[in-house]
């Protein structure tokens, strides 16, 4: 396999998650989700340690120059740690094998594998925006985690909420919506396939409008 670009710090551990990411400085959805990742990227190896996650840069710039000016911009806000890279000049048709490996079908991409090989997930991308740091490697436990998490912290702020009175109180759903019947009575919203019941303030239970 063609030679990785490093700005050092790797000793070849592969105790954890290695992803390849597969992006372009043409693209604004690439540049603005390589921030992100970058801080996430930052707070796993903080809290994990240097070895749980690993990126390897896969280009798919337009020339050289694009990659180099791309590639220098991927470095952690505060620990100044940079991505691994696959040397552009002699991996052109390799980053095309490794689209169609794992099929890639746009870009920014994230393919997240263990260190035994095996995929944990073709794209991670939207995981690592919605549920960030703390549900690493994003896998399907974690993301369980995750949502049983998001839930339990939305009924805490509900309780909060009721507690200090005169405000709306609603669920932020985290599933499909389904069906929808709502009491105007009780105050009472009920949702098909989601999380059930949302307090509503008196305006909007007499009015019976949302």
């Amino acid at each position: 396999m063609d030679e990785l670009l490093s700005s050092g710090g790797c000793d070849g551990d592969d105790s954890g998650v290695l992803g390849l990411y597969f992006s372009a400085h043409w693209c604004p959805p690439c540049r603005a989700f390589t921030l992100e990742l970058l801080k996430e990227y930052e707070v796993i190896r903080t809290k994990r340690g240097a070895h749980s996650f690993e990126v390897v840069f896969v280009s798919f710039d337009n020339s050289e120059k694009e990659f180099d000016e791309y590639y220098s911009s991927m470095v952690t806000p505060n620990t100044k740690e940079q991505w691994l890279s696959l040397e552009y000049s002699k991996s052109r048709e390799l980053a095309k094998d490794l689209t169609e490996v794992f099929g890639v079908r746009g870009f920014p991409s994230l393919v997240l594998l263990n260190k035994d090989g095996t995929i944990l997930s073709n794209n991670a991308r939207s995981n690592v925006t919605k549920y960030g740091a703390g549900c690493f490697p994003w896998d399907d436990k974690s993301i369980e985690r995750g949502e049983e998490d998001l839930l339990k912290k939305e009924e805490e702020d509900i309780v909060s909420q009721r507690k200090q009175g005169g405000c709306t109180v609603v669920r932020r759903l985290l599933r499909p919506i389904g069906s929808v019947k709502y009491d105007a009575n009780d105050r009472v919203l009920e949702f098909g396939n989601a999380f059930s019941t949302a307090f509503l303030d008196e305006n909007v239970a007499k009015q019976g409008v949302l």
